[in-house]
C-alpha cells in the first residue's frame, strides 16, 4: 500500500486510559506508517508490546514517552509478538540502555519456536542472543496492579502469519493487539492459511470491540474487521477454485500459481510486491491440497523453502465427486 495514501500517525499517543503507542520510525511499504509499538498500563510499571526494528530515533523516543506518562513510568517485561525483525530490532539498544534497571531487569517473552522450523531457520538469527527469553505460553496471562484497579493481558498464541505469532486480549478493555494477524490497513502475509484462517476464528470468538495493529491505525470495529479478512480469503480462494476449473487463456494447459496471479492482479500487481502475491497464491493452494481439492499434476508435494519452483509447478482442481 502506498504511503501516500495512509494517515499519518503521531510519533507518540495515548490511546486508552491503560495504552500508549509509541511508533518504530520505519515507514515501508510493508511496515506501512512504521511499528507500532505498545505502551500498557495503569500505574508506573509497564508492559511494553515489541520494539521496533531498531531505528535510531527509537530509544530516545522510547525514553520520552514513559516520561510524558510519569517521570516513574518503568518497563517491567517486553512482549515480543513473533519473530520478523522490525518486531524485536530494538530489543538490544533498550536491554544496554539505562531504562534496563540491573537490579529489576526488564524480562523478555516470546512464544518458542521449533528449532528445525521455517521461521526459526529464516529470522531468529537476529535475536539477540543474550537476551533474557523467557517463553510465552497460549492462555497465560500478565497482571499489573495500579491503586485497586487491574490491568489483565491475555496471551493468544495466533500462528498463521509465523508459527509463534501471538496476539494479546486487554480484558478490562475488550481490546486485542493483533500485531500482523489483523494490520489498520490493507491485508496480511500468511506461512500458513489453514492455521492463519483458525487464529481468525479464535480472534472472532472473543468478540473484540477494539483492535491496536502491529501497524496501521486502531481499529474500532473489531469483529468486521476479523470478519473482513475471513472473507478476502475466502474470496480469493473462490476466484482462485474458479479459475482452476476453467481452460487457461491463449495456450490452454493447466494454472500455475503465477498464471493465477497474473489473471487477478494483471497490470495493477507491482514489481516488488509480486513475488509476496504469487507466495500467497501458491499458499492458498496449499490449503487446497491439504484439504484434498487440489494437487500438483506432477504429484510432488508443496515446499515453501522452494518457492520459486512453486509457483511453475501446474496445479489441477479436484471436483468433489472425485473424493
Amino acid at each position: 500500500m502506498s504511503l501516500n495514501r495512509l494517515p499519518s500517525l503521531p510519533d507518540f499517543e495515548q490511546l486508552s486510559d491503560r495504552v500508549w503507542r509509541v511508533m518504530g520510525l520505519n515507514p515501508s511499504s510493508f511496515c506501512l506508517q512504521g511499528t507500532n509499538t505498545y505502551l500498557i498500563g495503569l500505574g508506573n510499571r509497564k508492559i511494553l508490546i515489541d520494539t521496533g526494528e531498531g531505528e535510531l530515533g527509537y530509544l530516545p523516543l522510547l525514553r520520552q514517552s514513559l516520561k510524558t506518562i510519569s517521570p516513574d513510568a518503568f518497563i517491567s517485561d517486553i512482549l515480543i509478538s513473533h519473530c520478523h525483525h522490525d518486531h524485536f530490532g530494538g530489543l538490544s539498544d533498550i536491554l544496554q540502555s539505562d531504562l534496563n534497571d540491573p537490579i529489576l531487569p526488564i524480562r523478555v517473552h516470546k512464544y518458542p519456536l521449533s528449532l528445525d522450523s521455517h521461521d526459526h531457520h529464516f529470522h531468529m538469527d537476529g535475536f539477540p542472543k543474550d537476551a533474557p527469553l523467557e517463553d510465552l505460553h497460549d492462555h497465560q496471562i500478565f497482571h499489573l496492579d495500579n491503586d485497586n484497579k487491574t490491568t489483565t493481558l491475555h496471551v493468544i498464541h495466533t500462528p498463521g502469519h509465523t508459527d509463534d505469532h501471538c496476539c494479546f486480549w486487554l480484558e478490562e478493555e475488550n481490546a486485542i493487539f493483533t500485531a500482523d494477524c489483523v494490520l489498520g490497513h490493507g491485508s496480511v502475509v500468511f506461512n500458513n492459511l489453514s492455521a492463519y484462517m483458525s487464529s481468525l476464528q479464535k480472534l472472532e470468538t472473543l468478540a473484540p470491540t477494539r483492535l491496536y495493529p502491529g501497524h496501521g491505525v486502531v481499529v474500532e470495529d473489531g469483529v468486521n474487521r476479523i470478519r473482513q479478512y475471513q472473507r478476502q480469503r475466502l474470496e480469493r480462494e473462490s476466484q482462485i477454485i474458479q479459475l482452476m476449473r476453467s481452460e487457461k487463456p491463449a495456450h490452454g494447459g493447466h494454472w500455475t500459481a503465477l498464471d493465477i496471479t497474473e489473471s487477478l492482479y494483471g497490470s495493477e500487481m507491482s514489481t516488488d510486491l509480486q513475488p509476496v502475491i504469487v507466495r500467497g497464491i501458491a499458499l492458498h493452494m496449499l490449503k487446497l491440497q491439504e484439504e484434498g481439492r487440489a494437487k500438483i499434476l506432477d504429484g510432488s508435494t508443496f515446499n515453501q523453502m522452494e518457492m520459486y519452483t512453486m509457483m511453475h509447478k501446474e496445479w489441477c482442481y479436484i471436483e468433489k465427486s472425485h473424493l
